[in-house]
């Protein structure tokens, strides 16, 4: 590749995304064409975990030159990945690159700006990034114009007149209307006459503000109910609810699809259409069973109202689910006290996960002993009180007996008293 400051050849590494397991991402980037994949990620991770120059020495090793790597959608480091001791080490491996000091090495970042905050809790790497920012405005008509005419231009594409005035005039000044306009355009581009985008193809999809909506709708509706509840499933997987309003997409690869027990055919069938109505992205894999699956457009999540309320449902769930792993750790850090068990409607509602870590496992059990402990004892207590009742039955009955029997002695008495005195 060329070099922009006459040295030596830049080399500019193929577009990777942090995932979940970022230092994965970095570690199969960089894997030299002969190396066993194994053992290379296994020592590769463990270094990179261990010494925060090890991706320098890795880039320079295979460079004479300046590297470029380029990380998209960067705030996947703090929504996907889980585990702090790989976020750190991937922030630190990828400040040092760009430290280096005999070498200039370069890293591409892109972030949604409302993902920044995350930043302020590792200062080095923030103060690095805000040294170099650039902020991608808004387009505004112009370039909007441009952005959609000059494509079009290329392949000999045409727009029936006012056509693209109508597309500006419905985005301009809307939040987050670029990818909209995209799955529009690619809507248009699929319904069109010849070379020609029509206004009536433009009707047809409902505009650019309800085509992705439209779209996904007549998707579902066109379902049967068993293929309509793995949709549901499956999109819930892709796409997760944070504990306020934040929403996260996540790829996932189809074994992990299938391991909610699901026919894996009718999974196949679903993710198939979901693909081919370009409302899921998929990512081809080694193997089938490798590949991954993204939603395509994050637009999807704002304005699929039915998306929107099967979030609303999982995010009170999300809630419930993280009101017991947080009765969970006061249980365990009150050295298990029954008093702090479950009960009840609390017992019940936790019953209805199944994905316990062993904590809440414990707790559950406890619960669930607790309950019938009790149960037991107020059937013994019930038992108590019915043997109690029937033995103050029966000296009751006793005690009638006694009272009939003096009753009738006395009367037998005055009946022979009256006898003698006659």
């Amino acid at each position: 590749q060329g070099s922009p400051d006459g040295g030596a050849p830049w080399r500019v590494y193929s577009v990777i995304k942090p995932g979940s397991t970022p230092l994965v991402h970095l570690a199969m980037l960089l894997k030299p064409a002969d190396a066993d994949p194994t053992d290379w990620m296994i020592d590769t991770l463990e270094q990179f975990r261990q010494d925060d120059k090890h991706l320098s020495r890795l880039v320079n090793e295979a460079n004479a030159g300046t590297a470029v790597l380029v990380i998209d959608q960067f705030e996947e480091t703090f929504t996907l990945c889980q585990d702090e001791t790989e976020r750190e080490a991937f922030l630190n491996n990828l400040l040092h690159l760009t430290q280096t000091a005999d070498r200039r090495h370069v890293v591409i970042l892109t972030m949604r700006t409302d993902y920044e905050g995350q930043l302020s809790k590792y200062p080095a790497f923030q103060t690095a990034v805000a040294a170099c920012q650039i902020r991608v405005t808004a387009m505004n008509a112009g370039e909007l114009r441009s952005a959609i005419e000059k494509p079009a231009e290329s392949i000999g594409l045409k727009f029936e007149d006012g056509l693209v005035d109508a597309l500006i005039r419905e985005i301009l000044g809307e939040p987050a209307a670029l990818p909209l306009l995209q799955f529009a355009l690619l809507q248009l581009w699929e319904n069109r006459e010849r070379n020609r985008i029509t206004w009536q193809a433009y009707r047809r999809i409902g505009g650019v503000m309800a085509a992705l909506e439209n779209t996904a709708e007549a998707l579902y509706d066109s379902m049967i109910p068993e293929d309509q509840v793995a949709t549901r499933r499956l999109m819930l997987r892709l796409v997760q609810p944070g504990q306020g309003l934040e929403v996260t997409r996540s790829r996932v690869r189809r074994r992990a699809l299938y391991q909610a027990g699901e026919a894996h055919d009718r999974i196949d069938r679903v993710l198939d259409k979901l693909v081919q109505a370009q409302l899921v992205h998929l990512a081809a894999g080694a193997t089938p069973e490798d590949d991954q699956f993204e939603v395509a457009h994050e637009a999807l999540v704002r304005n699929w109202p039915r998306l929107v309320d099967w979030l609303d449902e999982a995010r009170i769930q999300l809630r419930q689910r993280h009101r017991l792993t947080t009765q969970a750790d006061n249980w365990a850090e009150n050295d298990k006290n029954t008093d702090l068990l479950l009960r009840g409607p609390a017992l019940a509602e936790a019953l209805q996960f199944t994905d316990f870590n062993p904590l809440e496992q414990a707790f559950i059990d406890a619960s669930q002993a607790e309950k019938q402990r009790v149960e037991l004892e107020k059937e013994k207590q019930r038992q108590r009180e019915r043997r109690f009742s029937i033995t103050l039955g029966v000296f009751a009955i006793v005690a009638i007996v006694g009272v009939l029997f003096l009753f009738r002695a006395g009367q037998t008495a005055s009946t022979a008293q009256a006898t003698a005195d006659a």
